[in-house]
Formats: structure tokens, C-alpha cells, sequence
């Protein structure tokens, strides 16, 4: 499809790995560092140590099923069950409006009803617990003789849009049981305030990656001489 829009197609990379070499330093790889992209319908997983990568995996969970369950649980819209979810979501106490209650559009109704915080935070704990067990689970199917979790002493690092739910960061590292952080885009000049936030980790980190392989074909930044120019040059 590329091609076809007069789009040359110089490289195919790993959204994870791109992100991975972007968001992580060369200490953080070596000390052994995860780094998690909460996606919409999946998430993924890649694990350094000793600064190379050591595992990757794919979890079926993501940030739509954390939408779903409100969904259904709330019996609400889709639309609104995205809207209640960042405007009111967390999945850890303490985390956004605790102990308040909110209205809630009915589905398929002109009215609404008023759902405590408390309910909300049940549904979507309950969802990402399952998420961080499948990570740990996909960690412990690791061939390594040692525990894989055990040696990564950077801890995790949290980037997607689902990254963004209050919380995730304390839920981690309750389940994973070490240090989390949200992994924020590389570095842009002249990026503005609004990019600078996890959900653009991947796609920054993607134009990162494409920058670091034009660097490395063409260095100090001369031009690569295309061989084949003069044969679809006109002659004079």
C-alpha cells in the first residue's frame, strides 16, 4: 500500500523494539529492563538483559478491554464508557475522585444513573491485574535458568495509550514487584507540550528508529548516491 502511494518502504521494524531502543538507555539494558506497550487490542512485551534483548511476547490484553468491561459493567455506550474511563478511571484506590459518584448514560435510554467511584475502580483493577499476571506469566515462560524477573533491576517501563489509566505504574510494580515508570517519546525539537505524553511513545519512537537507520546508511549525513540515477535520466 505504501509503494502504491509513491511511498518508498525503507526498513519494516518491531513497534516494541523501536520503542525499546528509544525509551531505555544503554545502562537500563544492561542492568535488565522491561518495557511494556499497553496497545489497543494487545499489549507488548520486551525484556533486556546484559544489554541485549532476552525476551519478547505479545499479551491479548489491552487498553479496549479495559473500555469493554465498563461497557458492559456500567451498561453504557462505548463513547462513554472511553469518556468515563479517562475522565474518572483509575485501578488503584487513592487515584481520582475517591469516594465520589458520577452519572452514567444509560444504554439505549435518555436517562442516566449515578455509579459510585469505587465500583469503576473494581472493574478496571480487576482487568488490569489480569493484565500485569500474563506479563509476569510471560516472564516465567522465559528458557533462562534464573527467574528473568529477578534480574531486572531497571524495573518496567509503561508506554501506550493504556499506560495513561491512573494507577498502572503502582499496580505494576504490586504485581511485577519492582520499580514502574511511564516511558514518555524521545526527545523533539520543537515538539509541542501536547505529543509529550505516553500514547505517542510508539509512534516517536518509530520516526526515532527511521532517523537512527538513515544516519547509519548515509553518515555524517552526505547523500547516498543512487547508482541507477543516470539510466532514468534524459540525455541532452
Amino acid at each position: 500500500a505504501a509503494n502504491r502511494a509513491s511511498v518508498m518502504v525503507e526498513t519494516i521494524a518491531a513497534e516494541s523494539a523501536a520503542l525499546g531502543e528509544a525509551i531505555t538507555t544503554s545502562e537500563e539494558r544492561a542492568a535488565g529492563v522491561l518495557v511494556v506497550t499497553i496497545g489497543a487490542a494487545s499489549t507488548e512485551i520486551v525484556a533486556y538483559r546484559h544489554g541485549g534483548v532476552a525476551l519478547s511476547a505479545s499479551v491479548p490484553v489491552g487498553g479496549d478491554h479495559f473500555t469493554n468491561d465498563l461497557m458492559i459493567g456500567l451498561n453504557t455506550a462505548r463513547a462513554d464508557a472511553e469518556m468515563i474511563k479517562e475522565t474518572f478511571g483509575a485501578v488503584t484506590a487513592g487515584w481520582r475522585h475517591t469516594g465520589t459518584t458520577f452519572e452514567v448514560p444509560e444504554l439505549g435510554k435518555p436517562t442516566s444513573r449515578l455509579i459510585d467511584q469505587s465500583l469503576l475502580r473494581e472493574i478496571l483493577e480487576a482487568r488490569g491485574l489480569e493484565l500485569f499476571q500474563l506479563i509476569l506469566d510471560e516472564l516465567r515462560k522465559s528458557q533462562s535458568k534464573d527467574r528473568l524477573e529477578d534480574h531486572l533491576e531497571a524495573g518496567v517501563i509503561l508506554a501506550g495509550g493504556g499506560a495513561k489509566l491512573a494507577g498502572m505504574c503502582d499496580l505494576a510494580e504490586r504485581v511485577l514487584v519492582m520499580p514502574a515508570r511511564i516511558g514518555l517519546p524521545p526527545r523533539v525539537l520543537g515538539l509541542p507540550e501536547a505529543y509529550d505524553s505516553a500514547e505517542y511513545s510508539v509512534l516517536f519512537s518509530l520516526l526515532h528508529h527511521a532517523l537512527r537507520v538513515r544516519r547509519f546508511r548515509s553518515p555524517h549525513g552526505s547523500r547516498v548516491v543512487n547508482p541507477w540515477k543516470h539510466l532514468f535520466e534524459r540525455k541532452k
